[in-house]
């Protein structure tokens, strides 16, 4: 009865669950698809012909913007390949990648035996699926089981048909172990720096993920922009540039060149050490309101979209 009683008092809820079924989803183009989708979120009427907002431009390039390689980006462990391929042309470290520590096809191939006493599992062609295990200890049946159904469950979804991002339809489904970084008072710092045109204009600062994750919107002089995304919190505490922050910046431009956009992520260590995390090219796919809502277009006057005829 409460379900219904939401559904009845928001009916876009229906409505993005009805275009995500199957026999209707497979009817409905991406772009159309989209439509819905941002109406539901937004409550306005997605304008294709001139975007003008961010997350209208994200949506834009996710229909007219379909480049292979893409696909590859958004793959957890074949985005770190060409990572790694890619600071090798540019002279820089290999040692910013995060170690992989082994690739599965399926949860019951996962040898937890041969694993580190702490690693990080997470799949490679969704958003979330992730499982952070301090000590192996701390597994037991009842858990490993829960986390088998977790898991299990993401590689049987194949992530585009959520919000039609459709470089991750051909992602294969599979596990990655990776190394497990430590932060500061065991709060890993994580910095996501938004790059138009090869060129870093903003970041996020994500902080204090273990109690009341905060995400602040950053300048690139380190002040705090007014504005928050989604249910997301931001924190109230000076925002300080690690002393990594210069080098971090020069390889996410040079990460970046050549994209119309890509959001390049890194973690910082206890140490001080940075490595890459993920490349973004759609955050939130695009779905997510701005509070307040002006900052959704003075972010989108940061784009230039590419000249792609429908």
């Amino acid at each position: 009865m409460n379900k219904v009683k939401t559904v009845i008092k928001h009916p876009h809820i229906l409505l993005e669950w009805l275009v995500r079924q199957p026999g209707i989803r497979n009817i409905v183009s991406d772009k159309i698809a989209i439509s819905v989708l941002y109406r539901c979120r937004f409550h306005r009427k997605m304008d294709w012909k001139n975007p003008k907002s961010i997350n209208e431009k994200f949506l834009w390039l996710t229909v007219f913007d379909r480049n292979p390689l893409y696909s590859i980006l958004v793959d957890k462990y074949e985005a770190k390949q060409w990572m790694s391929k890619k600071l090798e042309q540019g002279c820089y470290s290999l040692e910013h990648i995060i170690p992989t520590i082994n690739i599965y096809n399926s949860f019951d191939s996962i040898d937890f035996e041969k694993l580190p006493d702490s690693f990080v599992l997470k799949t490679t062609h969704d958003s979330g699926t992730v499982k952070v295990i301090n000590s192996k200890d701390d597994i037991t049946k009842n858990s490993k089981e829960s986390i088998k159904k977790q898991f299990n469950r993401s590689l049987k979804r194949n992530y585009y048909w959520f919000s039609r991002e459709w470089q991750y339809k051909a992602v294969i489904p599979r596990i990655i172990a990776e190394k497990k970084l430590i932060g500061k008072n065991d709060d890993l710092a994580d910095y996501k720096i938004f790059c138009f045109d090869g060129k870093a204009k903003y970041w996020n600062y994500i902080s204090n993920r273990k109690i009341d994750e905060y995400v602040d919107y950053v300048s690139m002089d380190g002040e705090r922009i007014p504005c928050s995304q989604g249910d997301y919190k931001t924190s109230t505490g000076d925002i300080r540039f690690p002393e990594c922050w210069n080098e971090m910046v020069e390889i996410a431009e040079y990460m970046s060149s050549g994209f119309t956009f890509l959001r390049v992520d890194f973690f910082v260590d206890e140490n001080g050490k940075f490595y890459l995390g993920e490349l973004t090219l759609t955050p939130s796919s695009g779905l997510l309101p701005f509070h307040p809502d002006e900052w959704d277009y003075k972010f989108g006057e940061m784009m230039k979209l590419p000249n792609i005829s429908d």
